[in-house]
């Protein structure tokens, strides 16, 4: 059986995010049936769209989503008219928004980490946009959900989401969740110290002016406890700190630098990630993978990959520095619970969080589509 896997993305990404994960998912595919790799589909943004949009802000309007402009997504519609092999039996999109426009001739399916609404209410200001393009475009989106075989999902928290708004049917949303796209160790080789990590590419929004501010009150307790901050730069304020060291940003997919993020991973006593703009927090997973537990977030998807007391510390919004503290410094006791810790984050991680267990759940429900279409099964390749 053959599958179109259609995206926005390269086939090589090697990044954390969005774009990433569908390259690490591309390959999971891959390792069960035969796939046509039908991206990266990104038209160029329409000129007139954004000028116009940019036109109407300066006037002080709100503006278009001009990234789902409608002629953008016919001509997305027409090019994977053109690219998809019109022999596969079943289509897999990566994302929603982008591929509206598009009418799959069979049985299709989607993966997403959250609706669109979702992403306006988590990364945005909703009233900067038009209301009605916004309407539009959620209406488009509802209607190419519902109309899916099967909806994949990153975690329940969008499908909750997605049900609630959408109106799809259950039975054919499926939790898959997700994995680091990040070489996984075959061992926790934490060798001890007070070293923890921040990593992201938006320092503000993950929460690190919070990271560094709990930072100054744990090494009144731990004086040697040290904020390893890889990604975005940290403005001035926060990198003239003590304990504040910035490592720098370091590319996955440049294998030297990549090492260099495992080797950190390792070594960190804890990630600490208060992120108040996330969907899933794949960084959580890569982390995971080295059995370095987290302290985060109990919002969005995160609590599915983060067991609060067992695999790191869930904590309230709004979150403040004196409940990250209290987090960070039960972390600082190097016994027996704190190595149970470490051995239920990886172990949890490498059963759980990886994309061949999501390569597995995303092919079961396939199979089960196929079947139920065409009385025949998804049999992975020889």
């Amino acid at each position: 059986m053959r599958v179109n896997f259609v995206t926005t993305h390269r086939k090589d990404d090697a990044g954390g995010g969005w774009d990433g994960l569908g390259a690490a998912a591309c390959r999971a595919l891959e390792a069960r049936c035969s796939v046509h790799f039908v991206g990266p589909i990104a038209p160029a943004m329409p000129l007139g769209a954004k000028l116009a949009s940019k036109a109407r802000r300066m006037a002080g309007f709100p503006g278009s989503v001009t990234a789902f402009d409608p002629d953008r997504l016919e001509r997305a519609a027409t090019e994977y008219v053109i690219r998809r092999d019109p022999n596969a039996d079943f289509d897999e999109f990566h994302g929603a928004t982008p591929w509206t426009r598009c009418y799959p001739p069979g049985p299709y399916g989607v993966f997403i980490d959250a609706t669109f609404a979702q992403y306006l209410d988590v990364y945005t200001d909703r009233s900067c946009f038009d209301a009605g393009d916004i309407a539009r475009i959620e209406a488009e989106e509802g209607a190419f959900l519902r109309d899916a075989d099967m909806v994949f999902f990153a975690s329940d928290w969008a499908r909750g989401d997605a049900l609630a708004r959408y109106g799809l049917a259950a039975d054919r949303c499926r939790v898959v969740y997700a994995g680091g796209n990040i070489v996984r160790p075959e061992a926790d080789t934490f060798s001890g110290g007070n070293r923890f990590l921040f990593v992201s590419l938006d320092f503000e929004a993950k929460g690190g002016r919070l990271a560094a501010g709990a930072l100054q009150r744990l090494r009144h307790r731990v004086p040697d406890a040290e904020l390893q901050v890889i990604g975005d730069r940290p403005p001035d304020d926060i990198m003239r700190l003590p304990g504040v060291v910035y490592i720098g940003r370091l590319r996955k997919s440049v294998p030297e630098e990549c090492q260099r993020l495992s080797a950190h991973f390792a070594s960190a006593r804890a990630l600490v990630h208060p992120t108040a703009r996330d969907t899933v927090g794949l960084v959580l997973i890569e982390a995971a993978y080295h059995g370095c537990p987290a302290v985060t977030t109990r919002r969005f998807g995160v609590p599915e990959f983060v067991r609060d007391g067992e695999t790191g510390y869930l904590l309230d919004p709004p979150i403040g520095e004196e409940a990250i503290t209290a987090a960070l410094a039960a972390l600082c006791d190097d016994g027996a619970d704190y190595r149970a810790m470490r051995a239920r984050t990886f172990a949890n991680a490498h059963r759980n969080l990886t994309f061949d267990a999501f390569g597995n759940r995303m092919i079961d429900a396939i199979d089960a589509v196929l079947l139920r279409e065409r009385g025949c099964r998804l049999e992975p390749r020889s």
